[in-house]
């Protein structure tokens, strides 16, 4: 039996060398990053960093915040202390950067993954519309988080919408705290910007936006 027949470079050293999954992972955000407006130059840690540490921070097993910086930051991002991290994580100035970065990924990666596969594009009836999914998700409270009143923690409830067509997800608001505990979701949506709600509808374009029922019947609950 004869060997499969392989190609070997004739001059090794001009092979570029091959990119790091993470390299290939984090490509996206680093695309966005470069658009003009979004980061500012800091001293010890600079925020295409700091992003990169904010997407390890949810796929990383670390229950606390002091043990991931621990594990896996600051082996790999020089300056980084738990001062600054946690100073990051509490910046105003940074909070706008993400929130710009979330908008150019999606202006950026949108109309690409719904070019690839759009799931509804057998239904012609919604081809003029924005269809989106949205609900919202109890998060378990951070090892440092304040206690209540009555010494207990109040879970984070945070609304997602996701857009039916490609699986793009994105964060739209969380439900603020009551004296009875949180608001109900129907107070966060209204208090929604109109074009958040609209989820990037042009003019002339409509929106479905289809929500848990549970916001308003508790048999799904």
């Amino acid at each position: 039996m004869s060997e499969t027949a392989r190609t070997v470079p004739t001059n090794p050293s001009d092979c570029a060398p091959a990119l790091l999954l993470e390299e290939v992972f984090l490509a996206p955000l680093f695309q966005a990053l470069q658009v003009p407006g979004i980061t500012r130059g800091c001293a010890v840690v600079d925020d295409a960093s700091f992003a990169t540490l904010a997407v390890l921070r949810v796929l990383e097993n670390s229950k606390t915040g002091r043990d991931f910086i621990q594990t896996h930051g600051m082996p790999t991002t020089p300056g980084l202390t738990r001062s600054n991290y946690f100073d990051g994580l509490a910046s105003s100035r940074r909070l706008k950067m993400f929130i710009a970065l979330e908008r150019e990924l999606q202006r950026q990666q949108l109309p690409s993954l719904r070019a690839h596969d759009d799931r509804l594009a057998h239904f012609s009836e919604l081809d003029d519309m924005e269809i989106w999914a949205a609900d919202g998700h109890h998060i378990a409270h951070a090892t440092h988080d304040p206690r209540n009143e009555k010494g207990g923690y109040r879970p984070v409830n945070a609304i997602y919408k996701l857009d039916l067509r490609s699986g793009w997800m994105r964060f739209m608001d969380l439900a603020r705290p009551t004296a009875r505990g949180t608001e109900h979701e129907i107070t966060t949506l209204k208090r929604q910007d109109k074009q958040e709600l609209r989820c990037g509808a042009a003019k002339g374009r409509s929106t479905l936006m289809v929500y848990d029922a549970a916001i308003i019947d508790f048999q799904y609950a």
